[in-house]
């Protein structure tokens, strides 16, 4: 499983905040209308949005993500991204954390997302934030109340991988867990080509919004014509 009931609270609370910065602005790009978030998490920028007076919906793999989503009062579904069906009413599509580079099979989800997007209404606005081939691999560690992560990545070709191991905290002490995230290095010309096909026209930023990504991710503005 990606984002076990250990990570899933762990990214919640220590990662998620990341793009808090970008709330205000990616409210103003819903210009009023709803929003679909595709790899949603925990659903923090949902919830965001909500304060925001922005209605929304979301989707993730993963149980315990969507178990905390539901938490917070949200519409979030556990199903496919690659497979999200968005909603007629939707004029902002999010795709936020890395979630278009992600991979089971070899294939990067964008290459199977994003042409499942060409049926959409002129005006819908797609934003996303991806890996480049200038990720630098390397690790670290981060620390909360009663948890503990460290991550090493390491790249082969346009295979970014990702080693996760959490140390959580209970009654009977310490509990590890390990996961193996693989994620599809994506290039900004791959991706313009993808959403040319689709009908979008697709604009690049080293920032989502005022909120800083790190180095080699760029972020996505892209709206359909």
């Amino acid at each position: 499983m990606v984002y076990s009931d250990a990570l899933a609270r762990v990214h919640a609370a220590g990662f998620a905040p990341a793009l808090d910065e970008a709330a205000d602005w990616l409210a103003a790009q819903a210009e009023g209308r709803a929003v679909f978030d595709i790899g949603c998490g925990d659903g923090r920028m949902l919830a965001l949005l909500a304060e925001r007076g922005v209605v929304g919906q979301g989707i993730d793999i993963s149980a315990p993500f969507v178990a905390l989503a539901r938490a917070r009062g949200l519409n979030v579904s556990q199903g496919s991204c690659a497979e999200a069906l968005v909603p007629d009413d939707t004029g902002l599509i999010l795709a936020l954390g890395e979630v278009l580079n992600y991979s089971d099979d070899g294939s990067a989800l964008a290459t199977k997302l994003i042409p499942r997007l060409a049926n959409l209404p002129d005006g819908t606005t797609f934003i996303a934030d991806m890996l480049t081939p200038d990720a630098p691999p390397g690790g670290g560690w981060l620390s909360g109340d009663g948890w503990l992560v460290t991550a090493r990545s390491h790249r082969k070709g346009n295979v970014y991988t990702r080693e996760i191991v959490t140390f959580t905290q209970s009654p009977n002490g310490w509990h590890r867990e390990d996961e193996i995230h693989t994620q599809i290095t994506l290039s900004r010309a791959d991706m313009k080509q993808m959403l040319d096909a689709a009908g979008f026209t697709a604009a690049f930023a080293e920032t989502l919004g005022g909120a800083d990504l790190l180095p080699g991710r760029l972020a996505v503005i892209a709206r359909k014509t």
